[in-house]
């Protein structure tokens, strides 16, 4: 199982969870993994299901939309100022991407695609093993942009 724990919060008064006696002061970690599996929320987590939010309301959607939890969860107050730069900088990223890359998956020797496992690093921070793909530029254009930006 993969831990990702959000950014550390003190509380700010005492407290008590499942009988826990939590005193003001207390550092506290968030279980991001956790609450972006939380099964009530996104029934069948494990699974890629982008449908599971087509029919929300938008107070269900706005609760369970996954950068609300990543960036900031429980108070306005604490969600992360630099939460729009990253949503940006990752569009940005990605758009290029998709722009100048053809993306998917190895072939074998006999051509077969190769499907990589769902497989993730343990640790802090969760990121996938390595796995082979095929990256190819569009155009000799975005081989061009690419080579000139290196």
């Amino acid at each position: 199982m993969t831990n990702i724990a959000g950014v550390p919060h003190a509380s700010s008064e005492d407290d008590e969870y499942r009988g826990y006696y939590i005193p003001k002061g207390t550092t506290i970690m968030p279980n991001l993994w956790f609450m972006l599996r939380d099964p009530e929320d996104y029934p069948n987590p494990e699974t890629f299901l982008p449908e599971r939010f087509w029919a929300l309301t938008a107070e269900e959607s706005e609760r369970t939309d996954p950068r609300n939890i990543v960036f900031g969860h429980d108070h306005p107050s604490r969600i992360c100022p630099g939460r729009r730069f990253a949503d940006i900088s990752v569009w940005l990223v990605m758009a290029n991407m998709v722009a100048t890359f053809n993306i998917s998956k190895a072939r074998d020797a006999l051509g077969n695609e190769i499907t990589p496992p769902v497989l993730y690093e343990p640790g802090f921070t969760s990121e996938p093993v390595q796995f082979q793909c095929s990256i190819i530029p569009r155009s000799q254009q975005a081989a061009d942009l690419i080579i000139g930006a290196t």
